[in-house]
């Protein structure tokens, strides 16, 4: 009979299972986003580099290797979409085990094709490729040994004096300085090339502390005292490998919508441990600790798997995280069982014990029994247990008397008359079992111990409406010891918590009761199978709905620009192709590359605002272009691409033409700009020629208009020389620096009253092996546009530094040195910190280095003003260049604190013909010293030049009058003949 019954029900649940299935299956084939394909590839090469707990490798006993690692686990997942195969690089050229460093520069080389955990930086996006997509989130740590009395977590005044390990060339360390003067405290630092040794430091007691990511499986000896800097990592490619970037990111984003607790799961997995690591306690913390060897506690009992004594040892969930907690602390608890809150409240009252193991996580309820509370063991949900037999339409509910959940729930729950009171939860659960109640309310650990036979006639339904968290109840006169408990419990892992929680609920159902438990509750399993598929349905309609919003977010993110709503570069040059494939012979193409003139200098005298307005007025016109054919597009800022359909050059003049005069006035309410525009053009009569190509060639044209004095420039052959000439620059700055094709040339500047030198500019000159000694004039433009010239900028640095050390340390006469500064360094965001470090490793006064920087630097970059502000207060003198070409703004005179004005050279050369350019010179000399300012004329070249500058009030002077730039040998002997003259 119970094996025919047991069959109807298997059978009925199996046909449930498939229709509850199929449908929801059928639903996604058809209606779900299709991920694609992704290309067929050879093994992509990984950097492998070794970091516990990221990226693990082992031998066994045979030479077989085995991996492990989130990184390593996280591109094993990837590879489950891709279907990438793996070839991972763990050594370096030497053979050695690669660094981070090493895989760094191997992926630049192309010697690898991917490489994970990169932060991101602005120094790294100049030469990698990010993904839209992170890995996920790393944060700073520090820590030191175990059993380390002095350092409390987060202790920043303690940790003043504190010697701190770092790795070499790392990013975390500026971090990290900059997290020290945020908090108030100085260091002293031991710099380590690896990991292991940096570790092994720390073990030695070689260093107090020392500095990791948290993507490390931290050791035994460890612990945490302070965690700082959180930010995303990611997996990143080589720079213009998009082709491999564009499967990255359709990888990712799939790998997000199918795995979302992907990052949680693997972070447990892995640093799981790291959140257990050791705490640090106080010295009064340590000896509270070894005076009280043993602490004695009260539990209530009775409430398996929770809370419950066994044979007089408590047990339970409760006293397993009791016993690692009492572990970690070299302590005992010392447990005694009673029955009631009553009870636990009395022993705490009469000092019999210091505290409860099971008290609610409200610090309302806390206050009223007098008692201190930690912050949350675990989290506690209550299930409502029933009797099959009871009936009773007022519902009686049995609770334990002067508990929380009476006290806080229940009587909102249940009228005052339906709540019977009972000593204990056992004695609930026997008078629900027995038909006195109809209804008992445990916790979701001990209800299902109770209902997981259906034959004893006891069931738990789940209720979402109560719930609380569970602390530690503590004697109300004993903070020390709710301070180290809580410390403690903060520090527990998660993992740890949830093995715990798994070991006493895990429990066997067999078959026969499964099946009874469905045969007397048919109705419920037919309506939690109905709303289960329901579920499952409105799941995937809800995946579908956001998977094309997010996809066409992605669309818009990858290829609109977001002021205008026109196609971005990307777009622009992917899309134009495949529209020129289909061109008719007879029509003709031009590539227009548009921006507007000076306009910078719109956006710092009208705001931001109106120039984002201007660029949608602007936008609006051009697009109308479109409407016979043409496509636009906006690069970035007042810059825009034109693909120009067209029959006659004539027609491209008067369309241009036309566009100027639309748009020659900007109206907005009081603001009346007249607008001007460049415009370079390029015959796109060779549609084989890569998009990409084009735009240059119509770029260099654009460039050329401010050499022309018509607004339209034509590209010709002469430009294409200037291109091949920037490539050709390009190919040989590679190894430049490392080669020592680089010098610094010096030319003095003069007191013109004494003829004494009272400085020097440095100028970094070029000898290439292949075209010899060059100008400035040939490569400074072409650096300055593909960023090259931020590291010659900082080699020149550095050679004045070392010019200056060695004089310092020969006890010889030092006067400033101007370094000219790029404006691409005022868009770095280390710019400082990296500057101060050259400075501070040669130990050169910060007063000796002059960062000389062009006017038009400061009039087009807001953020300048910030930075300039800041390194005048770390005592570098500021000069400015070329003041008076034609850009200056008097507001940059106020905003910040300049030490020095250079007099543009044609200025000067004007004055020699032009009163009214003699006025200018005068009277900016005359504000600039009232503003105790330094005047220093360049550009001299004639007597009759120093007579004049000498006569307004300008007694310094540079010029090839007094002397050329000259090699430092040079300049040394002349600079010491000066003193002594």
């Amino acid at each position: 009979m119970k094996l025919n019954k047991l069959f109807r029900v298997l059978s009925l649940v199996l046909i449930a299972i498939l229709v509850a299935t199929s449908f929801p299956l059928q639903f996604f084939s058809v209606y779900a986003l299709p991920s694609g394909k992704f290309k067929e590839r050879k093994p992509l090469r990984v950097g492998f580099f070794e970091f516990d707990g990221y990226h693990n490798v082992s031998t066994d006993d045979k030479g077989n290797i085995s991996r492990s690692g989130y990184g390593y686990e996280y591109l094993q997942e990837l590879a489950k979409i891709t279907g990438w195969n793996y070839d991972y690089i763990d050594t370096n050229s030497k053979k050695e085990p690669l660094s981070w460093k090493d895989a760094q520069q191997m992926l630049i080389d192309g010697e690898i094709d991917i490489l994970t955990s990169a932060q991101y930086n602005a120094e790294r996006d100049k030469i990698f490729d990010y993904p839209d997509q992170d890995m996920g989130q790393s944060y700073i740590i520090l820590t030191v040994k175990k059993g380390e009395t002095h350092y409390t977590y987060n202790g920043f005044e303690e940790f003043n004096g504190m010697n701190i390990g770092f790795l070499n060339n790392n990013s975390r360390n500026a971090q990290f300085e900059k997290f020290a003067e945020e908090k108030g405290f100085t260091y002293n630092e031991k710099f380590f090339d690896e990991q292991s040794k940096l570790s092994q430091a720390l073990e030695d007691g070689e260093v107090d502390a020392i500095l990791t990511s948290n993507l490390r499986r931290l050791a035994d000896y460890e612990k945490v005292i302070a965690k700082f800097n959180h930010s995303p990592f990611y997996a990143v490619v080589k720079q213009g490998n998009n082709d491999l970037l564009d499967d990255l990111n359709r990888g990712l984003e799939e790998l997000a919508t199918r795995s979302p607790f992907l990052n949680a799961t693997l972070y447990q997995k892995y640093y799981g441990n790291n959140s257990g690591a050791g705490i640090a306690l106080t010295f009064e913390e340590e000896e509270y600790l070894q005076q009280n060897p043993i602490i004695k506690a009260v539990a209530i009992g009775k409430q398996k798997p929770l809370s419950y004594f066994e044979n007089g040892e408590y047990k339970g969930i409760l006293a397993d995280i009791l016993k690692q907690i009492a572990k970690e602390l070299d302590i005992e608890f010392a447990f005694t069982e009673v029955a009631t809150a009553e009870d636990c409240y009395a022993m705490l009252n009469a000092g019999e014990a210091e505290f409860i193991s099971n008290f609610a996580s409200d610090f309302s309820w806390a206050e009223q029994n007098n008692i201190r509370i930690t912050s949350p063991l675990l989290d506690l949900k209550y299930s409502a247990v029933t009797s099959n037999k009871n009936h009773n339409e007022k519902r009686t509910v049995a609770t334990p008397r002067d508990q929380y959940l009476t006290l806080v729930f229940l009587d909102k729950i249940y009228p005052i008359e339906n709540i019977l009171l009972y000593d204990n939860v056992q004695d609930c659960i026997d008078a629900v079992k027995q038909g006195d109640a109809d209804i008992v309310y445990l916790d979701t650990f001990s209800a299902n111990e109770v209902s997981k036979h259906a034959s004893n006639g006891m069931t738990a339904f789940f209720t979402n409406s109560i719930n609380h968290g569970v602390s530690l109840g503590i004697r109300k006169d004993n903070p020390m010891l709710q301070i180290i408990l809580d410390k403690e419990i903060l520090s527990l892992s998660e993992m740890y918590i949830n093995q715990i929680v798994t070991q006493h609920t895990m429990f066997k159902i067999d078959r026969y009761d499964f099946a009874e438990l469905i045969y007397q509750n048919p109705f419920e399993f037919a309506m939690f199978l109905i709303v289960l598929f329901l579920i499952v349905v409105g799941i995937l309609i809800y995946i579908i709905i956001m998977r094309k919003k997010l996809h066409k977010h992605i669309y818009n993110l990858a290829y609109i620009d977001e002021l205008t709503g026109l196609w971005n570069s990307h777009k622009f040059e992917e899309e134009i192709p495949k529209l020129l494939q289909y061109a008719k012979d007879d029509l003709n193409y031009a590539i227009v590359s548009m921006d507007i003139k000076r306009f910078a200098l719109i956006n710092e005298n009208y705001g931001r605002y109106i120039g984002d307005k201007i660029i949608k007025y602007v936008a609006k016109a051009v697009s109308e272009l479109e409407i016979n054919g043409s496509k636009v597009s906006r690069n970035k800022a007042d810059h825009f691409f034109i693909l120009l359909k067209y029959n006659t050059i004539d027609d491209i003049r008067f369309v241009l033409a036309n566009l100027n005069q639309s748009l020659a006035n900007y109206t907005d309410y009081n603001t009346d700009i007249r607008l001007k525009f460049n415009y370079g053009v390029y015959i796109y009569d060779d549609l084989e020629m890569p998009i990409s190509s084009a735009i240059d060639f119509a770029e260099l044209a654009r460039r050329e208009v401010k050499n022309s004095k018509e607004p339209i420039v034509f590209f010709d052959k002469n430009f294409e020389e200037q291109l091949k000439k920037e490539k050709r620059i390009e190919q040989a700055m590679e190894n430049s620096l490392e080669t020592n094709e680089f010098v610094v040339f010096y030319q003095p500047k003069f007191n013109m009253t004494t003829n004494k030198i009272m400085g020097a500019e440095a100028l970094v000159r070029w000898n290439n092996k292949i075209y010899g000694f060059m100008s400035p004039a040939d490569f400074i433009p072409t650096f300055e546009k593909n960023g090259f010239i931020i590291e010659v900028d900082f080699f020149v640095l550095e050679e004045v530094c070392k010019m200056l050390r060695k004089r310092l340390d020969e006890g010889k006469v030092c006067v400033p040195i101007s370094v000219n500064q790029s404006r691409i360094h005022f868009q770095s965001a280390n710019y400082i910190e990296h500057i101060q470090s050259v400075v501070d490793k040669y130990s050169i006064p910060s007063n000796l280095i002059e960062l000389e920087i062009t006017e038009t630097v400061l009039v087009t970059a807001e953020s300048t003003y910030n930075v300039s502000k800041i390194l005048k207060g770390l005592g570098f003198r500021l000069s400015v260049d070329d003041f008076g070409s034609g850009y200056s703004s008097l507001t940059m005179l106020n905003a910040v604190k300049l030490d020095v004005l250079k007099i543009d050279r044609a200025f000067l050369s004007e004055s020699q013909t032009s009163v009214r350019a003699r006025i200018i010179i005068q009277k900016v000399i005359e504000m600039a010293d009232k503003l105790d300012m330094e005047v220093i004329c360049e550009g001299v070249e004639t007597i009759q030049q120093v007579e004049f500058l000498i006569s307004v009030g300008c007694n310094y002077g540079q010029g090839f009058l007094f002397a050329r730039p000259m090699p430092l040998e040079e300049f040394t002997v002349l600079f010491d003949h000066s003193i002594k003259s």
